[in-house]
């Protein structure tokens, strides 16, 4: 439920360039599906589509990597799975094909108002759930749009969807993707994380050639830290 500006703080303690930040269908300023359906393996056809655009036009480097956090990193899974991955290597942020009920924090601040008075009261609602960081006033005015009635609503679709926004939210059988694949994939997760023990367990003994790490903060942690995910990034990748 975030969009491409969710990056900015990350980038700019990277201190560089050869970076391309997506809204994903429905987030940001990409359009609505018209069936809801924002499965990760429904929307990454239309992933791997942008990703090859922006390589023709010269955006994106041959053998690039892929950071996905959160709905992110399972789309990049996908693109693993259906055999349409142009990139070299894969660092998930904060996620693995975890069972639906542990989306249950992101589902419950989901299925909430479909607007509000003010951008404060979403930034109070997104801190009570755990969702906030040291720049949550920033994403949720990236975050937002004002109706023509005053009231403040989400620019991505998921905040009009309520319960339904993670119905399709099925990745079990994303964990054989990550046994199999030749392609290597790293882990950097959140001390307050969707990632439980058992998960990262299962992900180091299925990936022992993977660099798997915590730093301090929230599932947002490219909000939440960004100067300490810029630095494990920049370890991971150059």
């Amino acid at each position: 439920a975030l969009n491409a500006h969710t990056w900015d703080s990350t980038l700019l303690a990277w201190g560089g360039g050869g970076f391309l930040a997506l809204d994903l269908p429905g987030h940001g300023d990409s359009s609505w599906r018209e069936d809801g359906d924002y499965a990760p393996g429904r929307i990454a056809p239309d992933v791997a589509d942008a990703l090859a655009a922006a390589t023709s036009d010269g955006l994106l480097a041959d053998g690039f990597a892929l950071v996905g956090q959160s709905l992110g990193g399972l789309v990049g899974l996908e693109l693993l799975h259906s055999g349409r991955a142009a990139f070299a290597r894969l660092v998930l942020v904060d996620v693995l094909p975890l069972k639906p009920e542990a989306a249950n924090m992101v589902a419950s601040f989901l299925d909430g108002p479909t607007s509000f008075a003010s951008r404060e009261e979403i930034v109070d609602r997104a801190c009570a759930f755990g969702l906030g960081g040291q720049t949550v006033e920033r994403g949720v005015f990236l975050n937002t749009r004002i109706a023509p009635d005053g009231r403040v609503v989400w620019k991505h679709h998921l905040g009009a969807l309520g319960p339904r926004a993670l119905q399709h939210l099925e990745t079990q059988h994303l964990w054989d993707v990550i046994a199999d694949t030749i392609v290597p994939i790293d882990l950097v997760a959140a001390t307050l994380s969707l990632v439980d023990d058992t998960s990262w367990n299962r992900f180091t003994s299925l990936r022992p050639d993977a660099t798997a790490v915590r730093l301090p903060g929230s599932h947002n942690l490219q909000e939440d830290n960004p100067v300490g995910l810029a630095t494990t990034l920049r370890n991971l990748l150059v």
